[in-house]
Parts: structure tokens; sequence; C-alpha cells
């Protein structure tokens, strides 16, 4: 049963690659898989086998990658072979980790991973491109004149992330502000270099990929975080269906805040169309609502539009898995 199951999200995400960018875009998908590949090895020394170490090992590589692709723009050294220098330096280590640890247990004892297991993961793993596919294809879409759009709330987090990759892109020592030259950066921006190093190639300036650069790095951290989320869960309880739909309706179901909104606009006669311009993260902060409390975004949205954030989050999550199993506390601790 997961053969099918991966041959089609992994057709998904071959197809998304391409509708976001291209050929260009297949290329991107190709550099982030070897990237992120440099932490798989520290993945399987933490958990063994199964998602988790697949998907801990993903994140612990894009991390390293996030930081170490951070130096050669403070020293004026990026180029190409630099870049790939860093990975290949990046993959020893972590080779060197493993080899370290030769045929121990892993450092975090999980229940052992099953075919079903893996065919739960898979199902609701099937939810992400079916979720970002349709708003990240027609983000910034041209009507028959070539004027891109965006809009105001939905995606203006995606527009500064663009305008962010180019300055990153640049791989100058002083990073500027976008939208005020004269002023530094003020913004957390490593998630944003394995983009840039995508988009440019690894060159001096940026291609027009950016965008898709972004586009396919946010689908995969969505990947990611779900399985942590899969993972997690399905620690917590040992049932791999329970695991399954929690998860999904963590995903699907997020806010119910957002069923009371659609509640009271169903009440004063509002059409649904109205639901288009809400933003439905802000609703529990509306003072003319009982909730009074702060604007949070729901897994969508971080999904969509706050890609960073998915990441943090995903990487917390392997510290609450190892502290959940009695792991080393340094684990959990290291990985926040």
């Amino acid at each position: 049963m997961t053969l099918p199951l991966r041959l089609t999200l992994t057709a998904l995400i071959v197809a998304l690659s391409w509708i976001f960018g291209g050929a260009g875009g297949l290329l991107t998908l190709a550099l982030y898989v070897a990237g992120v590949s440099a932490g798989l090895p520290t993945g399987f020394v933490l958990f063994g086998r199964g998602a988790a170490a697949w998907a801990s090992g993903a994140l612990i590589g894009y991390g390293m990658l996030a930081l170490a692709w951070s130096l050669p723009a403070a020293f004026g050294l990026a180029s190409p072979l630099f870049f790939v220098a860093i990975w290949l330096l990046l993959l020893a280590i972590s080779l060197g980790v493993r080899r370290a640890f030769g045929n121990r247990a892993p450092l975090v004892a999980l229940p052992d991973w099953t075919s079903r297991d893996s065919a739960a993961l898979l199902l609701v793993l099937h939810l992400v491109p079916l979720l970002v596919g349709s708003p990240f294809a027609r983000t910034g879409e041209r009507d028959e004149a070539g004027t891109q759009y965006y809009r105001a709330y939905f995606t203006a987090d995606f527009v500064w992330h663009m305008a962010l990759t180019h300055e990153l892109a640049r791989f100058e020592p002083e990073l500027k502000n976008p939208y005020v030259a004269d002023e530094p950066m003020h913004y957390y921006w490593t998630y944003f270099m394995p983009p840039a190093v995508f988009a440019g190639r690894g060159g001096s300036e940026a291609s027009p990929d950016v965008a898709a650069a972004l586009k396919i790095t946010a689908t995969m951290t969505a990947l990611l975080l779900l399985t942590m989320v899969y993972t997690v869960a399905w620690a917590a309880t040992g049932r791999h269906w329970a695991a399954m739909a929690a998860t999904a309706l963590a995903v699907v179901a997020p806010s119910f805040e957002g069923l009371y909104a659609l509640h009271d606009l169903m009440q004063r006669g509002a059409p649904l169309e109205v639901l288009r311009s809400i933003n439905i993260d802000a609703v529990s902060a509306w003072p003319q609502y009982p909730f009074r409390g702060v604007r949070v975004d729901n897994l969508p949205r971080s999904m969509w539009w706050t890609p960073q954030h998915s990441m943090s989050c995903a990487l917390g999550l392997i510290g609450v898995l190892a502290a959940s199993r009695l792991a080393k506390v340094t684990i959990a601790g290291a990985l926040l």
C-alpha cells in the first residue's frame, strides 16, 4: 500500500515544482533534496529509522545549511564551488557523527515503525500539496497585460520574503533593508538563505526563480512540519490511525474562532464571499467577539506565508519528541 502512496505524493511534489518554476523548479527541488541530505546521518543517530529519523535529519540538514551558507556572504567568498564545499563539509561532519555511534542504539528510543505507520503518514501528507498547490500557483499571477497581483494581507508576507531573498542572494557582507536601503536588515533571515542560494545557484545575483524557490522550499518545509506533528502524535498514542486523524484535524480544522466567525456571518445573512476578505487568524483579537486573545497563525497559514515559523515549529517538535521519550534533556535543548 505504501508504494502507490509514495509515488502519488512524489508525483504531486514534482508536478507542483514544475508549475511553480518549470525546469528551474525541478532543479530547485533536486538541490533542496540534495542539500538537506547532509543532516540525514544525524537523524539516524537520533531516532534510528522511520519517519522521525528522516524528517529530523532533513530539518537538521536544512538548519545547518541555513547557518553555514551565511558564511560566504560574511567573508565575500560567495561562489557555487564554495557553497558545494560547505555542503560537503556538513555531510562529512554528519557522517562522522554517524560513524562515531556505529551500531549503537539510537539516542531516542521510539516504537518500531511499521508499513501501516508509513501508510497513515503518507495519506495525511497528501494534504500538503492539496493545500499549498492552488494558493502558490496563483500567488503573483499575471493578467492579460502582464501585471502581477498580490493580496494585501494574504500574500504580503510572500512579497516581503521575495525582496528579502533577493537581498540575501547578493551575498554581500552588509545586508540592507530592501525597502529602506540606508538601513540594515531588521528581520530574521537565516531560513531564507537556502532559497537565496537555490535561486541564485550560488552566483552573485538571484535569477527570476526567487518566487519558485520560496514556494518549493515552503512546500517541503510543510511536509516536514506535518511529518513531525504526526510523529509526535504517533509516539504519544502508539496508534497510527489516531495520529493520522489528529494530524489531519489540526490542518483542516485549525480555527475554532474562524468557525465562530462563520456562524456569526451566517446569522447576519452575510454572503460566504465575505470570507475571502477576512483575516481568520485575527478574529481572536476582534473587539466584537468574546475571545480577546492574540493573533496566532494556524498550521495552514504558516505553511503558506510564514514557512520560517513552520521550520521553527518542526525543529521544536524534534525536541518535544526527544523529551517525551525521556531522552537526554541536552538533545531537546540543542534542537530548540
